[in-house]
């Protein structure tokens, strides 16, 4: 199959929201480029988020703080969606401690400066009055995709570990759309939009994305390497020719012979 010489092109971008055109494809490669990239961009980028939190006073999810206006549930569901850029490979422990009638947001939480957090003004807390105290210490930590609660140590009194969603992909979609080369309309064009936590560039993601399809498929590659093909055939061999026996002069006569 010929190759392409095909472009990308980045028609938006910002923060957290980018959109992309890859053309011109052959026919059916939109859809294949765009399935493979979308699946890697929302499973397989790394990230970081809370691995687990200490409430001070609370031994389980499924009661209250009091002076605090939401229930621990909501609590840690609000812990769950701040988001981090990691300089170092962590783990990194935080803690949040506030006083007084007042809003608690992610700004809030002291941590390593090693540690970033994305949206310092997500709510994570209301304090209802002045004597009202809220007290947490958390994880942070690095991975990739998703890991459920049941998969971290428990037995920890007081510990309380949380479903991590660690992909800074928040959504991603495509479609495709007809191109012309030259006469030919045979071609299309792919058009890749990607939503992320603002933790990671779009365009970052979809070159992280591409670098990890490519690895894995130069692997397959290599398993299985083309036959060498000769650069000139072989001539045909020449068939040896049949040697043919010379068939002898007949003899003259002797004209003295006979002669009388």
């Amino acid at each position: 199959m010929e190759s392409l010489d095909f472009e990308i092109k980045t028609e938006k971008e910002n923060a957290g929201l980018g959109r992309f055109i890859i053309e011109p494809l052959p026919e059916g490669y939109g859809v294949t480029l765009g399935t493979a990239l979308r699946r890697v961009l929302l499973s397989s980028l790394p990230g970081a988020a809370v691995a687990e939190v200490h409430i001070q006073g609370v031994t389980h999810p499924f009661t209250t703080v009091k002076g605090v206006r939401e229930d621990v549930v909501e609590l840690l569901l609000n812990l769950k969606k701040v988001r981090f850029t990691l300089r170092g490979d962590g783990p990194f422990e935080g803690t949040l401690d506030a006083k007084g009638k007042k809003a608690v947001t992610a700004g809030d939480i002291k941590i390593s400066s090693e540690v970033v957090i994305a949206n310092p003004d997500l709510k994570i807390a209301t304090l209802t009055d002045k004597d009202s105290k809220l007290s947490l210490s958390l994880i942070v930590e690095k991975g990739v995709g998703y890991k459920p609660s049941e998969e971290r140590e428990r037995g920890r009194i007081g510990v309380i570990p949380l479903d991590s969603i660690f992909s800074p992909v928040v959504k991603v979609s495509f479609w495709t759309e007809g191109a012309r080369v030259g006469r030919k309309t045979n071609f299309e064009r792919l058009i890749l939009e990607i939503t992320t936590d603002e933790t990671l560039k779009p365009s970052r993601a979809l070159g992280q994305a591409a670098e990890i399809l490519r690895n894995h498929l130069e692997r397959i590659a290599a398993s299985f390497p083309p036959a060498k093909v000769s650069a000139q055939p072989k001539a045909a061999a020449e068939k040896p020719k049949k040697k043919t026996k010379k068939r002898a002069s007949p003899k003259k006569k002797d004209a003295s012979k006979g002669a009388r």
